[in-house]
Parts: C-alpha cells; sequence; structure tokens
C-alpha cells in the first residue's frame, strides 16, 4: 500500500528565498550615502532665489505705494492748507473794506 501525501503544501528547496547580506548591506549603504543630485540642488537654489528676489520686489513695490500715497496725502493737506490761508486772507480783506467803509459812513 502506498501513502499519498499532498507535495503542494511542503517547501521545496527551489522555493527558498537566497539572501545575500553583504550584497543587501553594501547596497542600502550605497542608497544612503549616495551623493546629492547637483542639477536637482542647482535647480532648487535658482527656484528659491527667484522665489526671494520677487517676495523682496512686492516688498519694495507695496513700501513704494506707500511712500507715493504718503505724498499724495502731504501734497494734498499742502493744498488744501493753501487754499484755507487764502480763504483767511480773503476774509481779512473783506472784513477790512467793511470796515474802511463803514468808517466812511460815519463820517
Amino acid at each position: 500500500m502506498y501513502n499519498n501525501s499532498n507535495v503542494a503544501n511542503l517547501s521545496f528547496s527551489r522555493n527558498k528565498i537566497v539572501y545575500n547580506a553583504e550584497e543587501d548591506i553594501a547596497r542600502a549603504e550605497a542608497e544612503v550615502n549616495k551623493a546629492p543630485n547637483l542639477e536637482l540642488l542647482d535647480h532648487e537654489y535658482k527656484r528659491l532665489k527667484k522665489a526671494s528676489t520677487t517676495i523682496l520686489k512686492e516688498a519694495n513695490i507695496t513700501q513704494d505705494k506707500a511712500a507715493l500715497e504718503k505724498e499724495m496725502e502731504k501734497s494734498m493737506m499742502e493744498k488744501l492748507l493753501e487754499k484755507i490761508k487764502g480763504k483767511r486772507e480773503q476774509k481779512k480783506e473783506i472784513k477790512k473794506m467793511k470796515r474802511a467803509t463803514r468808517k466812511k459812513k460815519k463820517r
């Protein structure tokens, strides 16, 4: 009598995974210690530099706008003051003329 067994569940030597620890370690170390890609680093540096320059330009533009707005406000205030001074002078002249006409009427 023969004994039949299911040999599909048995692991044979052909199914074994062969590990080569030295090569795996060497590959992992090479991956960790590999030199950086200079082209990528150069591109990243240029991108950051461009971004920082655009930020600085925008900051300068906003500062220039603020300075222009301050100058415009200042010039407008000066014009208003000139108008006010002009009106005051006109009022003073009108008062002088009224006084002069009153004095003439009293005589």
